[in-house]
């Protein structure tokens, strides 16, 4: 047997059904051993209209159309093996493997979901950029809608801080992020801490920006105010609105914001758009913006993987 419920969710194994009742909504109950399958879903997005079907005008008439739901679930659902799972997050992507049991009531259209998976090991997420080991992760669910479980996760990561205008020839640290997010889907609590110690901002600064402490201590206020400025910008423009996938996909030009840093370590915003016009031949303009603008145009032609012309 193969179960497409709910949406996302979809499955293969061996099902013992039944359907019972004396009146609608009869109820489709029984039990499904999964064998395989996969689930992808995305945990942060609003939970989706029902949709009903329309009753006969030859029912009785307290069947009205609000109500009216002809099959309910009632399947209990055990995993004989793992399940690949794909899920999206508030500001992360995990991707690991599940067991564990469940139980699907309600309409087929819009079931609730009743008991808990946890991941097996392996599991990895990527939360802003950056790639984690999932510790564990438990979601569960107490007779709820399949996007809005609780979740209990436990993640960890080695990350380095840029090198942008470091002058320390020697050995870069490193810094272990422990992440944990717990709560419900829709709103979750994330805490972060390290080895060594940092605070939560500077952990976020860390993650999200790839500035240590000691490079953030070097920069003037001015120049921290840029820097931050231009990579919350750079995040926004390219993660959250999604404004340059859009540009790339309506003109063929790949717009990109990015910060350098000059001479002086100072930071100053960079606009590059760039357009790959055939395998071997593409092309870029980028604008610096300090008190007075550079610019500069590459033209690249490839003879082969190994050997290019830039002018």
């Amino acid at each position: 047997a193969s179960l497409n419920i709910p949406s996302g969710f979809k499955t293969h194994g061996s099902a013992d059904i039944h359907l019972k009742g004396q009146r609608i909504p009869y109820i489709l109950g029984g039990a499904y051993k999964v064998d395989k399958g996969e689930v992808e879903t995305n945990l942060s997005e609003k939970s989706s209209s029902r949709h009903k079907i329309r009753p006969s005008d030859f029912l009785p008439k307290f069947l009205s159309e609000k109500s009216f739901e002809p099959i309910h679930l009632d399947l209990k659902i055990e995993l004989l093996n793992p399940l690949q799972v794909t899920a999206i997050v508030p500001e992360a992507k995990v991707t690991t493997t599940v067991d564990g049991q469940m139980q699907v009531i309600g309409p087929p259209d819009l079931p609730l979901l009743n008991g808990a998976i946890k991941s097996r090991p392996g599991g990895q997420m990527i939360f802003r950029g950056n790639d984690f080991d999932l510790s564990s992760t438990i979601i569960e669910y107490k007779k709820q809608p399949p996007d809005q479980p609780h979740i209990f996760l436990t993640a960890k990561s080695l990350v380095k801080p840029r090198t942008v205008g470091s002058t320390s020839d020697g050995p870069q640290e490193e810094y272990e992020v422990t992440l944990e997010i717990q709560g419900s889907a829709k709103n979750p609590t994330i805490n972060l801490r390290s080895q060594p110690q940092l605070s939560e901002t500077d952990i976020v600064a860390l993650l999200a920006f790839g500035i240590s402490p000691a490079h953030s201590q070097s920069l003037d206020s001015d120049q921290q105010a840029i820097q931050s400025g231009v990579e919350v910008g750079a995040q926004i423009f390219k993660q959250q609105l999604g404004i340059s996938k859009a540009v790339e996909k309506t003109t063929g030009f790949n717009v990109d914001i990015s910060s350098t840093m000059d001479d002086k370590n100072a930071a100053a915003p960079k606009i590059t758009i760039s357009r790959q016009v055939t395998p071997k031949f593409g092309m870029s303009y980028s604008r610096t913006g300090r008190k007075e603008p550079s610019d500069e145009m590459k033209i690249e032609y490839k003879f082969n993987p190994k050997l290019s012309v830039v002018g």
